[in-house]
């Protein structure tokens, strides 16, 4: 769609997007969600959607195919596949590529601080790199806006993707998987506290074990071959992720590890 501002400085939005979602709105029955073909096809491995027929939305030429929402997939979150080729960005490839080096050269933590407004592509090129790895662990996290989700969410996601730890585990269960991918109980239930599985506890000192826990277990799963941690939407985290980070890049000095944090600019005021 396109954006035009009228004399009045009033702001709205147009175009054949918005056009389509408006008849899919007249269209849909009461609590009923429906997506053309453009919305289906950005939010695959994000929304369960199941094919709703091909309908006649008046004012557009045809019929076009239309999708009825089921749900929000569990995997929402995760990096959604992109077809289209990657163009650009070759100097900051060479920058990720160069801390990488750095960090499988040295054994030292490396970390890297991908600043950009909404919208400019740091996910894309820290997919882009992602996927140019090869004998490399990688996992990701997100964090979420204050009051949504746990203070330490992409840790969370980090090492329950490391534990093949799944939503529908039960507690019991999940704890059992992270003291088997762990070296000791007392990191696994660190870790436990951090990732929800077990009932948290504030305080400074819970914090500095958390990021003691963390340090162990990244050094541990970097042994078998080089680890790189994703964190996106830093500029959400809360004051105990950031002193985390700065924890493992600081501390892992016998390792092979990268740490990638994905930011807007207002972290910078942080």
């Amino acid at each position: 769609g396109e954006v035009v501002v009228d004399e009045t400085d009033s702001t709205f939005a147009t175009g054949e997007a918005l056009n389509v979602a408006a008849r899919l709105q007249q269209s849909a029955a009461p609590g009923e969600i429906l997506m053309g073909p453009t919305a289906h096809g950005l939010t695959v491995g994000a929304v369960v959607a199941e094919p709703a027929g091909e309908r006649v939305l008046k004012g557009l030429p045809g019929e076009m195919p239309v999708w009825k929402v089921i749900c929000a997939d569990g995997r929402a979150g995760r990096p959604l596949s992109i077809a289209a080729s990657y163009v650009g960005r070759e100097e900051e490839l060479q920058l990720l590529e160069n801390a990488y080096a750095r960090a499988v050269r040295d054994r030292r933590a490396q970390l890297v601080t991908i600043f950009g407004d909404p919208g400019i592509g740091k996910s894309r090129l820290a997919r882009e790199f992602f996927a140019g790895l090869e004998r490399t662990t990688v996992l990701t996290g997100r964090a979420l806006p204050f009051g949504e989700g746990l203070v330490y969410r992409p840790l969370a996601e980090m090492v329950q993707d490391a534990a093949g730890i799944s939503e529908d585990d039960s507690p019991e269960e999940a704890i059992e998987k992270l003291r088997d991918a762990c070296s000791s109980d007392a990191i696994a239930d660190l870790l436990g506290l951090a990732s929800g599985v077990l009932d948290t506890v504030s305080g400074e000192r819970r914090g500095q074990e958390i990021a003691w826990a963390a340090h162990e277990w990244a050094t541990s799963l970097a042994e078998a071959q080089p680890l790189v941690l994703g964190f996106e939407d830093v500029h959400w985290a809360e004051e105990p992720l950031l002193d985390l980070v700065e924890h493992l890049a600081d501390r892992i000095d016998d390792a092979p590890v990268l740490l990638v944090c994905l930011a807007r600019p207002e972290l910078l005021d942080t």
